[in-house]
Formats: structure tokens, C-alpha cells, sequence
């Protein structure tokens, strides 16, 4: 009866340590923001693409990384509806729309996430794509700051004034 005890507490600190070292590895990973997450993976079917080649759902779900393994299920669930890929009679996934024909706008608008901040971007694995989605946002936050920077009183005493009349 001791051995029997001894071996469960083995088998279950062996257990206990995996799922530690799971976690820990989580954490330090941390969460990538979901559009550049997306980004990439458009990014990868776009490179396969370019040269005949089908990807596996395993391969695509390594560009999503561990850490959002979790998520692939609404990562392909979305580009399935939005039309951006399909899949081949071995089951396979391929784009489906020639990328050149949709704007970062146009995409942005029919995802379920905020843009990602400076410290999303910093924190982002390195992609070739990477400096121009940079610049392109601080653009936009450079010009949201400035028009943004009104005090609240006076835009919900306009409001107020608004119902009132």
C-alpha cells in the first residue's frame, strides 16, 4: 500500500512540474496581440503563396504561436469569413483573395480588436512587415493624440446641450 502511495506521488509531482514549466514558459512569452498575430500568419500564407505552396494547419498554428494555441479556432474562424483563405482537397489552407486588393483599413475594420499599442508592437517577435505597420500606426496615434486632446467638460457639456435643445 506504501508503494502504491509512493507512485502516485511521484506521478503526480512529475504532473505538477510539466504543468509549472507550461505556465512559467506562458508567462514569459507573454500574449501577442491578436491583429499582428494575424498579420503574420496572412504574412506566411502570402510567402507560400507566392511560390505554389498549400500550409498545413499545424504550420499555421506554429506562426500563431504556443501561447495562442488556444485562439487558432477564431483565427481561422475569421479568415474564413472574411474570405482571406480556403481549403484544398487534402486539407490544406491557401489564400483565397489576392492580398494586393485589401487595405489594412478594410481589414482592421472587420476584426473584433483594438489597434495594437507601441509596447504590443515592442514586444512583437521581429517580421519584415514590422517597420512599416510601426510607422503607419504612429501616424494615426500622432494625429488621434493632437485631434483627441480636447478636456471632456466641453465635449459632454456640447452633448448635454445637444439633448437639451
Amino acid at each position: 500500500l506504501l508503494w502504491i502511495y509512493l507512485s502516485w506521488m511521484i506521478i503526480l509531482g512529475g504532473v505538477e512540474r510539466s504543468r509549472g514549466l507550461v505556465l512559467q514558459e506562458r508567462v514569459e512569452a507573454g500574449h501577442r496581440h491578436p491583429v499582428l498575430t494575424l498579420l503574420s500568419l496572412l504574412a506566411f500564407l502570402q510567402r507560400r503563396h507566392a511560390v505554389g505552396e498549400a500550409v498545413r494547419e499545424v504550420d499555421a498554428m506554429r506562426v500563431v504561436g504556443r501561447q495562442q494555441e488556444a485562439d487558432w479556432a477564431e483565427f481561422s474562424r475569421l479568415l474564413y469569413a472574411l474570405r482571406l483563405i480556403r481549403t484544398t482537397r487534402e486539407g490544406e489552407l491557401v489564400l483565397a483573395r489576392d492580398l494586393s486588393q485589401l487595405d489594412f483599413l478594410a481589414l482592421y475594420r472587420q476584426l473584433p480588436w483594438p489597434l495594437p499599442t507601441r509596447a504590443d508592437i515592442a514586444a512583437y517577435p521581429a517580421e519584415p512587415w514590422l517597420p512599416g505597420l510601426t510607422e503607419l500606426l504612429s501616424e494615426g496615434e500622432a494625429s488621434m493624440e493632437t485631434r483627441l486632446r480636447q478636456p471632456l467638460d466641453g465635449l459632454l457639456r456640447a452633448a448635454g446641450a445637444e439633448r437639451e435643445a
